[in-house]
């Protein structure tokens, strides 16, 4: 059989998903939030589960600033593990433990640390006995003066000596962490 060198392959364009969106949804993602916005296509409270989502149908996930004001971060997790097609990527940014962003907020109801996914990560954990992650990167976010005086570097090199020894002195801003589903 001959290929038509002028027939186009036609790239299906990645399905993405924005948690918690609020006015600020990420261009082409399907946003949903707990309240009635501009840009919200679906109203829906994360904390009751199973979520109006198909399974296995988003390939980018993004959960800006979210996951702090969850209920129940094991349940939060494994719902966006099922959402999520394989090999699918989801990008998780919530504020440090020490930063001022984390306990300014009455509505945070968890604050993180570097290694807080590791349970779903890990090959066998307290929490599943199988990864449903992969990490792809993790990085501890700072404000401008600690980038420029190389604390963000040394923290991002060590962060658990900097989450043991240092983060008090220097409070990172947010943690920023891209993981890929295992299916």
């Amino acid at each position: 059989m001959k290929l038509d060198p002028s027939a186009a392959v036609q790239r299906r364009q990645p399905r993405v998903l924005d948690l918690g969106c609020g006015t600020k949804k990420h261009p082409g993602a399907f946003g949903v939030d707990i309240r009635q916005r501009p840009g919200v296509d679906l109203v829906h409270d994360l904390d009751v589960i199973p979520w109006p989502l198909l399974d296995d149908s988003y390939d980018l996930v993004y959960c800006q600033d979210i996951v702090e004001h969850v209920a129940n971060v094991d349940r939060f997790v494994r719902e966006l593990h099922r959402v999520m097609s394989t090999d699918g990527i989801v990008e998780i940014r919530t504020p440090h433990f020490t930063s001022w962003y984390a306990y300014n907020d009455p509505t945070h109801r968890h604050y993180f640390g570097y290694f807080f996914l590791d349970q779903y990560v890990l090959k066998e954990s307290a929490l599943s006995d199988r990864p449903l992650f992969r990490y792809i990167n993790r990085e501890l976010l700072f404000p401008r003066l600690h980038r420029l005086v190389g604390v963000s570097w040394l923290a991002n090199r060590s962060p658990g000596r900097y989450e043991q020894l240092f983060c008090y002195l220097c409070p990172s801003e947010n943690i920023l962490i891209r993981l890929a589903a295992v299916k």
